[in-house]
């Protein structure tokens, strides 16, 4: 049937005349919507303004609200968590802080910090605790509480090589002690706050992170079975912890089991090439199998790792003397011994606090291009004699001297170790033709 023209137009009009009224409804009832709409922000005021006055159930209900109009708002999931914290419901918290993204923004940065919060302090979970402040420092390098309290889960559980240049970074931004400043000075040796292991201990005993600390106790005590047994149970629950294969192969080059050894080494992360002490344990392996120059291999890459490792530069002192190189053994063994004496001065330094020892502490840090160490102790002596002169202008000079440094305890250019190379020293095959040899860091 044919339209005539005039009905064409007709409905046409009538067609368009229909869609300008819905459209016109669309828009009213839009209108209206968000005008009757919550108000999300209001919502989320209201809720921190509760959290302030510590009414957690009254801030668990406006996070509700805005979480009832926008599930994934990464503030109102925040306001949950610490709603639910302050109601002493952490499981909660917690998984109200998994759903935020790490995507660098404030809240999630908060997020992770509550996270770790809760899960050391309430539930007393080391490890899980560690993983929340790593993943805030990832997304922010220099984000202050997160590295205080990795700092202190490192010290608790005696990971002193990890601890370092989060130790350093306090001492970058100028907000440390002299306790600080000792630790760092005793390397390997320190184990900060270790009374305080047993409450986590007590609470979850088989978290790897108490278990490498329970370990160290246990070699102390001269019960290796028992450290063993702790160290081979933290490995197979978090393979990648490296602190855990450093002190089992302490206790299996002690012991001299060859087989276990040789396991030892296969089993190792890749990681493991970054820590000094398992350089140090393959150096000791190599002079058992009577190789010094593998040894002097082993012990040089220990000390371009960890240049103020007493102990590192003994164990090279050492290799090199048994490899006929006396003159080059007598440096080295001369630098563990002022290692010693100012691990003993700064020490000292933090216990008395006298500014004549305070100085010294610098002077012989610096001497030993411990330049972190000497800025440190320079503050101190200068905080304590404001009046000094001469004492405010080496922290000035000392304060350009590190400016630009890396997180390391040795200066770069005073790194002893670089006087030898390493291609002069072959590596040991510690596992022959049954595994992988040992990974050298460059030549």
């Amino acid at each position: 049937m044919q339209v005539s023209r005039k009905d064409y137009v007709v409905r046409q009009r009538l067609w368009w005349g229909a869609l300008a009224v819905l459209l016109a409804f669309v828009i009213v009832a839009g209108m209206a919507f968000w005008k009757n709409a919550p108000d999300l922000n209001e919502f989320l005021e209201q809720g921190r303004r509760a959290i302030e006055r510590a009414d957690y159930r009254e801030a668990r209900s406006a996070a509700e609200r805005v979480l009832a109009h926008k599930p994934n708002s990464a503030a109102g999931l925040l306001l949950a968590a610490h709603a639910c914290r302050g109601l002493g419901e952490p499981d909660e918290a917690l998984r109200h802080c998994e759903c935020i993204p790490d995507d660098g923004s404030a809240e999630a940065l908060d997020a992770r910090r509550t996270a770790g919060d809760l899960l050391l302090q309430q539930k007393r979970e080391l490890s899980a605790a560690e993983e929340q402040y790593r993943r805030v420092l990832k997304q922010s390098p220099d984000e202050l509480i997160a590295t205080d309290r990795l700092t202190y889960i490192l010290g608790l559980t005696g990971r002193n090589h990890e601890a370092t240049p989060f130790r350093l970074s306090i001492v970058r931004r100028g907000d440390f002690s002299p306790q600080l400043l000792s630790c760092i000075g005793l390397g390997e040796e320190a184990w900060e706050r270790r009374e305080e292991l047993e409450v986590f201990a007590t609470a979850t005993p088989d978290d790897p992170a108490v278990l490498i600390g329970l370990a160290r106790e246990k070699s102390e005590q001269h019960e290796y079975a028992e450290a063993e047994s702790l160290l081979q149970k933290a490995i197979a629950a978090r393979p990648q912890l490296v602190e855990a294969h450093v002190q089992l192969g302490e206790l299996l080059v002690e012991s001299g089991n060859v087989e276990a050894l040789r396991e030892w080494q296969r089993s190792l992360p890749v990681e493991a090439d970054q820590h000094p002490v398992i350089w140090r344990v393959r150096g000791a392996w190599a002079l058992r199998q009577e190789n010094p120059r593998g040894a002097v291999r082993c012990f040089a890459e220990s000390v371009r790792l960890d240049p103020a490792s007493i102990t590192g530069n003994e164990g090279l002192a050492n290799a090199l003397a048994l490899a006929g190189e006396e003159q080059r053994a007598e440096a080295f063994r001369k630098r563990a011994e002022q290692l010693r004496q100012f691990a003993e001065i700064a020490t000292t330094a933090a216990e008395r606090r006298d500014p004549q020892t305070i100085r010294r502490a610098s002077t012989t840090a610096e001497s030993l291009g411990l330049l972190w160490e000497a800025y440190g102790w320079a503050k101190i002596a200068a905080l304590r004699q404001p009046g000094d002169v001469g004492q405010q202008e080496s922290l000035e000079r000392l304060e350009r001297v590190v400016a630009n440094l890396p997180l390391e305890r040795t200066a770069p250019e005073h790194n002893p170790a670089r006087q030898i190379r390493l291609a002069d020293y072959p590596l040991p095959d510690f596992v022959q033709s049954r595994g992988k040899p040992a990974r050298s860091r460059g030549n």
